[in-house]
C-alpha cells in the first residue's frame, strides 16, 4: 500500500508536500497445493506423496506434476511483479539416463490435489485429481494428463534442463506475465503444470519434492514493488481552506486521513472515502486553514475493486 503524505501546520500558510514510491520487496511462497498425476495409475491420487513423479517410468508411461501458490496473502493489490523464481529440489533421478528438459505451463482448468499416497499414489475419492480426471469422477481432461492448448496453454512458461537430484530454478518473463496475470485476476489462478520433454522415454522420470517433504519443499520466490498509488498530490488554498486532490486510478478505492502531529499511527481517522469507476478522475477533500491544532493530511489507496 502507498501512502502519500501531506504535512500540514494548519495555523500558518507554509505547507510541505511529501510523497515517494515504495521500494521494491521480495517474498518467497510454499505452495497451497501440489501433486502429479500418474499414467500407470490413471485413477490414483498423489496429493499426499513426498515427491511428484515427472517424466518417463520404466515402461515408457508418463508422470506430470501439478503446483499452485496463493498470491494474496503475500502481495498488496495492485503490485508489480518485476522478476519471478520457481525453486524446485529433485530428489530422485534415473542414474544414467539423458537429462530431460522440463517445461512449465500455465494452467487454464481447475484441479484439485488430493490426499492419496505412495510411489503410484492411491485409489482416488470424489474430488481428487487423477491422470484421467481434474476433479475425480465427473470431471475429466480434454486428454488423459491434460491437452495442451486446452487444459493448459501450450507455450511453456519457463523451462529447465534436470539430470541429477540437486537445485533447479526456473525463470524468466513468463512467470512474470503467469503471477502479474493472477494478481489482476485471482479467480484465474489455476496453477502450472511440469511436463518433461522425454516423458515417453523410459527411466527419464524424476522426482521432485512436493510441500509435505517440508525441508525440500517448492518455492516462489517474486520481485516487487507495491501499488504506485495516488499520483502526485495537488495542494492550494482556497475560499479559507486548503484543498488536497489528485488524479485517481479507476478500479481503486482511496482515503483521505488525517492525524495529530505525534499522536502515532493508530490515530489516522478517515475523512473521506471514495471508490473511483472512472479513469481520470480527480479526488479532492478540503480543510479548515483556522482549524487548531496542526495536522498531518496524507491520501491513502486502501484497496483494489477491479
Amino acid at each position: 500500500m502507498h501512502r502519500a503524505l501531506v504535512p500540514v501546520l494548519v495555523s500558518a500558510l507554509t505547507l510541505v508536500l511529501a510523497s515517494g514510491r515504495a521500494a521494491g520487496a521480495e517474498v518467497a511462497l510454499v505452495p497451497i497445493a501440489d501433486t502429479c498425476v500418474f499414467a500407470v495409475a490413471p485413477s490414483n491420487s498423489m496429493g499426499g506423496s513426498l515427491s511428484l513423479a515427472v517424466g518417463g517410468n520404466g515402461k515408457k508411461q508418463p508422470g506430470r506434476g501439478l503446483i499452485r501458490f496463493d498470491l494474496a496473502p503475500a502481495l498488496p493489490a495492485g503490485a508489480t511483479v518485476t522478476a519471478a523464481r520457481l525453486v524446485l529440489q529433485i530428489t530422485k533421478d534415473p542414474g544414467s539416463a539423458p537429462p530431460s528438459t522440463f517445461h512449465l505451463h500455465r494452467l487454464l482448468v481447475p484441479w484439485t490435489e488430493g490426499r492419496g499416497t505412495g510411489n503410484t499414489g492411491s485409489k482416488a475419492v470424489a474430488g481428487e485429481v487423477t491422470w484421467s480426471h481434474r476433479i475425480f469422477p465427473d470431471t475429466k481432461w480434454s486428454a488423459d494428463g491434460g491437452q495442451e492448448g486446452v487444459d493448459y496453454v501450450a507455450i511453456p512458461s519457463a523451462v529447465v534442463a534436470m539430470q541429477d537430484a540437486g537445485e533447479y530454478v526456473l525463470s524468466g518473463p513468463g512467470l512474470v506475465s503467469d503471477v502479474q496475470r493472477w494478481i489482476s485476476d485471482p479467480a484465474s489462478n489455476q496453477g502450472w503444470i511440469l511436463v518433461s520433454d522425454l516423458e515417453t522415454t523410459a527411466f527419464t522420470a524424476r522426482r521432485v519434492a512436493s510441500r509435505e517433504d517440508a525441508a525440500r519443499a517448492p518455492s516462489l520466490i517474486l520481485e516487487f514493488t507495491p501499488n504506485a498509488g495516488p499520483g502526485p498530490l495537488d495542494v492550494h488554498r482556497e475560499n479559507g481552506r486548503l484543498v488536497v486532490g489528485f488524479a485517481a486510478a479507476a478500479g481503486n478505492v482511496y482515503e483521505f486521513q488525517s492525524r495529530e502531529p505525534g499522536s502515532g499511527e493508530a490515530t489516522w481517522r478517515v475523512d473521506l472515502r471514495e471508490t473511483v469507476k472512472l479513469q481520470g478522475r480527480r479526488l479532492t477533500n478540503s480543510y479548515a486553514l483556522d482549524e487548531s491544532p496542526a495536522r498531518w493530511i496524507r491520501v491513502v489507496d486502501v484497496a483494489d475493486v477491479d
